[in-house]
């Protein structure tokens, strides 16, 4: 249903322009239901759109443009494109915690997955104080 409602929004709002807030929302939202549905080559295909148009409407350090960043950090992960995942989550966590602060709900969400990333490379010992720093600060 969260797919049905997804690309229904997007239907109806994909033909206004790529910085309009309500379509880069209704982008979002079916990028995550397609992820959630297992569409992880077309979730990541919307999540860089959405990331793309953020840094150039808001910059590389807005808020939106930091969250559009973890998202597309999350479906590379999820695809297994972990040296590409690792890379901009590197980057995203180290903005986030200059904008939003390292206890902030997103950054924990950045500082989590690159952990896995880093873990699911083998990269025990990188691996290990990201998730001891995330846990102290939850």
């Amino acid at each position: 249903m969260q797919l049905g409602l997804a690309d229904t929004l997007w239907a109806r709002l994909h033909g206004r322009p790529a910085e309009d807030d309500d379509r880069l929302c209704a982008q979002t939202n079916l990028a995550n239901a397609y992820q959630e549905a297992g569409r992880l080559a077309e979730a990541e295909a919307l999540f860089r759109d959405v990331l793309a148009t953020q840094r150039r409407v808001d910059g590389p350090n807005h808020r939106n443009t930091l969250v559009a960043a973890g998202n597309l950090g999350s479906a590379l992960l999820n695809q297994g494109k972990y040296s590409d995942a690792e890379a901009l989550l590197r980057d995203t966590l180290e903005r986030k915690r200059d904008v939003l602060g390292a206890e902030h709900e997103s950054t924990l969400l950045t500082a989590g997955n690159l952990a896995l990333v880093l873990l699911s490379q083998g990269k025990y010992t990188e691996a290990e104080p990201v998730f001891r720093d995330t846990l102290a600060i939850q």
